[in-house]
């Protein structure tokens, strides 16, 4: 499955009395990518919900789920996190994601309810735990993981959350695909794009 690859912060040093200034290359995150068609039913699903309810934020990314949610690094720490991500991704075994239905985070979040193994989700808090002490982060997700492919957030209002949870909490959606890899995801111009692909050790 490949799809196509489409600040600095000014740290006060209190000892010496003068700012430093560390570049950061960017917002990343690590996610859960369907293949098609799964991914091009999704992808439908969000035009047609954003059409008619007017809300677009979720566009500004493709069909996912979050593995590791959005961070900033170094730039000069590029390469660093490639070699992270491709030593601890060996640690996942290859999964199949169930989505049923559609659930919800009122009343700014509607998403599609993906089922995933309780061992993947464990490793998937490893992963994020040896994450955060590779590349520590000013604020660190610690809630617990609730995987869901969003279908629509941030800009939805709560009128038309009233308006349209009640519809898709009664339609149906059912698919499913084999998970055999991560994939990174850079911020640029708006919009994430797929950076790099991080297979699963199937042997």
């Amino acid at each position: 499955m490949h799809f196509p690859l489409n600040e600095q912060f000014k740290l006060l040093n209190l000892n010496e009395k003068k700012s430093i200034v560390v570049s950061f290359s960017g917002l990343y995150f690590l996610a859960i990518i369907p293949p098609p068609p799964v991914y091009e039913r999704v992808h439908e699903l969000k035009l047609n919900f954003a059409r008619k309810y007017h809300t677009s934020h979720a566009l500004n990314s493709p069909p996912h789920i979050t593995v590791i949610p959005p961070f900033k690094i170094p730039s000069d720490s590029l390469a660093g996190l490639e070699s992270f991500l491709k030593r601890n991704i060996v640690f996942f075994q290859p999964e199949e994601v169930v989505l049923d239905g559609f659930g919800s985070f009122p009343p700014h979040v509607i998403y599609i309810n993906p089922q995933i193994s309780p061992l993947f989700i464990v490793v998937r808090n490893q992963l994020l735990s040896r994450f955060y002490e590779s590349f520590p982060q000013p604020r660190q997700d610690t809630r617990p993981f609730l995987p869901h492919m969003t279908v629509a957030f941030k800009d939805i209002t709560p009128d038309m959350f009233s308006k349209a949870w009640p519809v898709l909490s009664l339609m149906g959606f059912s698919a499913s695909f084999r998970v055999v890899e991560l994939v990174l995801l850079k911020y640029e111009s708006g919009k994430w794009i797929v950076l790099q692909h991080f297979p699963f050790n199937l042997t």
